[in-house]
């Protein structure tokens, strides 16, 4: 079953690759965010949001929306075939920043996978620094928002900036501790 799961999802891929301005790196950051979320969340995905981001295919952020809490996994993945789960966090949503209240709203993300190659950058960005970062909003009905795979600072950012720079804060301060 996982074969032709896998070999499915390489077909879907190629045809977005082939609809989008998209090159191998970025098609690879989905594939790598795809599994780690199959390999550590599978089941707990069933009919619920979820949020993804990470920077430089290494470090993640996956956030799962329940009823009345969010489960934050922060996830290192230490090379091809290893990763792990460094640090799990309940966050209470009556006591949740209204940030994520923001983040789990698909209407504030654009459509599409947007990269540096594609045409929401076709004139151009004023600013562009850092590492890689993968981002991704997913509802409960499997649709993705936001995706995107961008610098850790990015001007114009598509993802709303609030959004945006409380996830690489967030991320950064899971690193370095």
């Amino acid at each position: 079953m996982k074969i032709s799961s896998s070999l499915f999802t390489l077909m879907i891929l190629s045809i977005e690759m082939f609809s989008q301005d998209l090159n191998e790196s970025d098609i690879k950051s989905r594939v790598i965010a795809n599994n780690l979320l199959e390999e550590h969340f599978s089941e707990r995905l069933i009919d619920r949001s979820n949020l993804v981001f990470s920077i430089a295919d290494t470090w993640y952020l996956f956030l799962i929306e329940l009823n009345d809490s969010y489960t934050e996994y922060f996830v290192h993945r230490l090379d091809s075939i290893k990763s792990e789960i460094v640090k799990t966090t309940e966050i209470n949503k009556s006591s949740n920043p209204e940030v994520l209240k923001e983040a789990f709203d698909s209407e504030i993300y654009k459509r599409g996978y947007i990269t540096f190659n594609t045409s929401y950058y076709r004139d151009g960005y004023e600013l562009a620094n850092g590492n890689l970062t993968y981002f991704r909003f997913q509802d409960k009905k499997g649709e993705i928002f936001g995706e995107s795979r961008l610098s850790v600072i990015v001007k114009p950012n598509p993802i709303d900036n609030k959004v945006y720079t409380y996830f690489v804060k967030r991320l950064l301060k899971l690193i370095s501790n």
